[in-house]
């Protein structure tokens, strides 16, 4: 069996828990201790600085690395900024990046992820089938709702997914096809076999949170969930293998 973190950070952070592995070498040290075989990365730099900073620190630490797959943080680019979004995909494709984070929250870049703000880039991430990253703390369920509706191609995953978002993720599982949820958060006795029995296993996707939260306690509830093998490959990797898989470069 497989695994692969699909939400994972490194880099220098502002204020990092005291007892959290620092360095890209520690967080790798401690994912392969865990028996995890490769992780998506995006760099601390890029979601409490500037992304432009933080994914170029990003490309640098991971270069020549397979175990670790590039994950942009992004920002529209009306201020000037930051490069317009044709530029930006031309850098993507140049640099075989698997995905793409958005951190519009208010502690962080402080924007909108409307329509008029960021339009063009969903148009740009549906061609491409480049998955959009976004957080559950810098976004709500109607906004995740309105994205959908309007890029309905859109390959958008919601990290940081609880148990007690189930009223609101419920509905919108059935309504948009491709809305997938990350699990790191989702700890919850028969959660994962209800999701399975509703929905099927092919939108959801193991993950740690790591360096701020443990790399172990998703990967057990997947594994002892009373699941079949093919379902608990499906998020172990073979969900997130198909997204990065359909990424278009050419």
């Amino acid at each position: 069996m497989r695994w692969i973190d699909s939400n994972c950070m490194i880099g220098k952070q502002s204020a990092p828990h005291p007892f959290s592995v620092r360095t890209t070498e520690e967080i790798k040290s401690e994912l392969v201790r865990c028996g995890i075989d490769g992780a998506l990365v995006y760099h601390a730099y890029a979601k409490e600085y500037h992304p432009l900073d933080g994914n170029d620190k990003l490309m640098e630490e991971i270069e020549q690395d397979d175990f670790f797959k590039p994950v942009w943080v992004i920002i529209p680019g009306h201020t000037g900024e930051f490069p317009t979004p044709t530029s930006l995909f031309d850098e993507i494709i140049r640099h075989r990046v698997v995905g793409v984070r958005c951190f519009p929250g208010a502690q962080n870049h402080q924007f909108s992820m409307q329509e008029w703000s960021m339009g063009e880039i969903y148009n740009y991430l549906e061609q491409r089938k480049l998955p959009l990253f976004l957080d559950l703390d810098q976004t709500n369920w109607e906004e995740i709702h309105r994205i959908c509706q309007a890029h309905p191609l859109l390959r958008l995953v919601v990290t940081g997914v609880g148990y007690r978002n189930a009223r609101y993720f419920f509905p919108l599982l059935e309504y948009h096809p491709y809305l997938y949820l990350e699990l790191s958060m989702y700890k919850n006795f028969n959660g994962l076999e209800r999701l399975v029995s509703r929905f099927g296993s092919s939108r959801f996707l193991f993950g740690t949170g790591m360096p701020v939260y443990s790399p172990g306690p998703c990967k057990n509830m997947i594994l002892t969930a009373e699941l079949s093998k093919s379902d608990i490959s499906n998020m172990a990797y073979k969900n997130i293998e198909k997204l990065m898989e359909e990424v278009i470069y050419e």
